[in-house]
């Protein structure tokens, strides 16, 4: 099981799963699996998080852009 994605379960407030999920056109269940970080999002699905709430979803979803790693460290530089 993964680590539960606190800051998007505050952000949703009292807002319902199922409320929140028909606001995306997603399904009940995925945005409790994504909550309880049993599921790691589309990219499309993270984007829709991201719009919502107007913030990264580096922010959003910490956990899935922790481990990503650049080719090189002077990566961007010129």
């Amino acid at each position: 099981m993964g680590k539960k994605r606190e800051l998007i379960i505050e952000l949703r407030g009292k807002m319902s799963q199922t409320e929140f999920a028909e606001t995306l056109g997603v399904s009940q269940q995925a945005v409790s699996a994504i909550e309880t970080g049993v599921m790691t999002p589309s990219i499309v699905i993270m984007k829709k998080y991201e719009l919502f709430f107007r913030k990264p979803m580096e922010e959003l979803f910490p956990d899935v852009f922790e481990n990503i790693e650049l080719w090189g460290d002077d990566v961007g530089t010129q």
